[in-house]
């Protein structure tokens, strides 16, 4: 049902199985699981150790910071870990606010000219990608398979769908 390793909420695991949150939270007492305990750290170790991930990985940001310091088996809290941010990093953080992504632009003369398309993850905890192209003139869906998590989202899964007009440039976001 949930990949394996997410950390899922009670009421998310409660809505899933079809049964009220407080009968997870009964279960998972009555057979002793519990969630991970938070790390007891002082501010100034916690400022040393996101000071030596920022000098290593100035661009990155709180989610890859945070993986990095599970990794290490430090277990911390969100706001404490962009309280530390701010004192550490405080000037490259607000500089790399205020850079602006840009995008890149295209124009289609003809309808199946361009096709942009991308994937959407957002139900991975649930074991399902979705898969959308879009034809660049008009904006029109043409495809939006759902794929299974279990093949692992390979390449050759997402190019084996096919559209229904002429596909000469396609356009994607990824590698």
């Amino acid at each position: 049902m949930f990949r394996p390793g997410r950390s899922i909420k009670v009421s998310q695991a409660a809505r899933a199985l079809g049964v009220h949150r407080h009968t997870v939270k009964h279960y998972l007492q009555s057979y002793q699981i519990r969630n991970q305990e938070y790390s007891q750290i002082a501010d100034e170790e916690l400022d040393i150790l996101v000071e030596k991930f920022k000098r290593r990985r100035p661009t990155t940001g709180l989610s890859y910071l945070r993986g990095h310091l599970l990794q290490k088996g430090w277990r911390i809290q969100r706001d404490r870990l962009i309280a530390s941010i701010s004192r550490v990093d405080g000037v490259q953080r607000v500089l790399r606010k205020n850079l602006t992504v840009k995008r890149r632009t295209y124009v289609s003369s003809r309808p199946n000219g361009m096709w942009h398309m991308d994937g959407h993850h957002k139900l991975g905890p649930w074991g399902f990608i979705v898969h959308a192209s879009i034809d660049g003139c008009d904006s029109t869906v043409s495809l939006c398979p759902i794929t299974h998590l279990d093949v692992s989202n390979p390449p050759h899964v997402i190019a084996g769908h096919r559209h229904e007009g002429h596909r000469e440039q396609l356009a994607t976001d990824g590698p």
